[in-house]
């Protein structure tokens, strides 16, 4: 699918791709990328300081397709700031993250695309997506509902399995007024994912196919990580409602309340988890 030119010259999507040490999937995941059906796009990709061959890798590909926008962080800036650099980059209507170990199906961007340019009322939409691996557990949900706070609702239920609203196609401008983006969370993912959501609906397309890698959010110590204070133990999603908390209040009370009782939910769930998890290092030491 071609487009015509903007009088701008601007692609119609940016893609940003922050990468440290991705060596070993970054060939594939570029590939995935390059080999769209649409190929009306900006590939912008940081590399924060990586100590592999990933910089030699993105070069390469720099080197034969100008979609490429190839930068690299001499220092570490950490993975929320490189994130937040490759946003900051892109200046086309759509944009979406791609980590570099995911792969996506060629028409992905091709029928996001389409169903955003005639869908004004949705502000991002995703194929299925699964773990590479693992194709036959495609998660599907949408979020259609008119009202914010059922929004927030049904995200909040499906919270575990939102990679494709984080990895999807979005109206960049649904991102440029929201804060807090830079900051590093418990579920700081969630956070960018209800800033979209707060703009419109989030729609899954039929076609296509997100494949996700496992990333370091799906490594145990993770969490433990990235806690700022003792409390977050016991209460993991705290930050995150203080974060959200000015688009709650503006909520109906009885919405509020059932928001309220999910996070509590939440927060007992992955205490829990963590829990077994520090016992069983326990028993493993002894």
């Amino acid at each position: 699918m071609q487009r015509k030119p903007r009088k701008d010259g601007l692609a119609a999507i940016s893609i940003g791709m922050p990468v440290y040490n991705g060596g070993e999937s970054l060939v594939h995941a570029v590939e995935s990328i390059l080999n769209q059906t649409l190929d009306d796009f900006e590939l912008i990709i940081s590399d924060n300081g990586s100590t592999d061959s990933t910089f030699e890798i993105c070069e390469k590909f720099a080197k034969r397709d100008s979609r490429i926008k190839l930068f690299r962080q001499t220092e570490n800036i950490g993975p929320v700031n490189n994130f937040l650099f490759v946003f900051k980059e892109a200046q086309s209507d759509f944009f979406c993250w791609a980590a570099a170990d995911d792969l996506r199906s060629p028409d992905f961007l091709e029928v996001n695309y389409r169903f955003l340019s005639e869908n004004s009322d949705y502000v991002a939409s995703c194929s299925p997506n699964c773990f590479i691996g693992d194709e036959v557990n495609l998660t599907k949900f949408e979020i259609v509902n008119n009202r914010l706070e059922d929004r927030v609702v049904c995200f909040l239920e499906n919270g575990w399995n939102s990679h494709g609203v984080f990895y999807s196609l979005f109206r960049r401008e649904a991102l440029n007024d929201s804060k807090d983006l830079g900051s590093l969370f418990f579920a700081s993912d969630w956070y960018v994912d209800l800033c979209l959501l707060s703009h419109g609906k989030f729609n899954r397309s039929k076609a296509g196919v997100l494949a996700l890698g496992r990333g370091c959010s799906m490594e145990p110590d993770f969490v433990s990580g990235i806690r700022s204070n003792f409390i977050e133990y016991f209460i993991p999603f705290r930050e995150l409602w203080k974060a959200i908390r000015p688009m709650a209040t503006a909520l109906p009370i009885a919405s509020r309340t059932r928001i309220f009782f999910i996070f509590c939910s939440l927060n007992f769930s992955v205490f829990r988890g963590n829990l077994v998890y520090s016992l069983k290092r326990i028993g493993l030491k002894h």
